[in-house]
């Protein structure tokens, strides 16, 4: 179940139903169980190059739903109308999901030599932070404009849904 706070745009809070599932993937790598202070170095190199290789799919996995949910969410920002309140919220919500994608690609990066449990872990609290913040802060702020501005109830389009099957989550 998710734990991202509602939108009130059934699509969006679906998507955020599945980044949350990616999300708690992040604490089914370790399945040895050696989450000591010592961290993966409890276990054999064969394991911890086993687990590196789960958090690197898992970074690619996140990243690549991410950018198709974050081009859903900006179609829909086109949508919005021309004015000052709208334009400043579109810049502020392009950069934060511009901020979070560099985040994980950094992250990801420090796989190479950093403790592939303390990253997931890492990884997670952060995206769980972040998703729970943009979903009440941004997501419902654009919600609400476009219910303000007279778009109403935002439905889903052949165009949205497109991007949604190219991002591999729509059958």
């Amino acid at each position: 179940m998710s734990t991202t706070p509602s939108t009130g745009h059934d699509e969006i809070d679906s998507q955020h139903v599945e980044l949350d599932r990616l999300v708690d993937k992040a604490l089914a790598i370790c399945s040895e169980g050696n989450h000591s202070a010592a961290g993966c170095v409890a276990c054999p190199p064969d394991r911890q190059a086993n687990c590196r290789r789960e958090v690197m799919a898992l970074t690619r996995e996140l990243l690549k739903f991410m950018a198709g949910h974050f081009r859903y969410e900006e179609q829909l920002m086109r949508r919005l109308p021309e004015n000052d309140v709208c334009r400043e919220h579109v810049k502020r919500h392009k950069r934060a999901h511009a901020d979070i994608s560099a985040w994980v690609s950094a992250l990801t990066a420090k796989l190479a030599t950093a403790d592939p449990y303390a990253v997931a872990t890492e990884l997670r609290r952060i995206l769980m932070d972040w998703t729970g913040a943009h979903a009440s802060g941004l997501d419902s702020g654009m919600v609400k404009l476009h219910q303000q501005t007279g778009h109403g109830e935002l439905d889903e389009d052949a165009e949205l849904t497109k991007l949604l099957e190219q991002a591999g989550k729509l059958k």
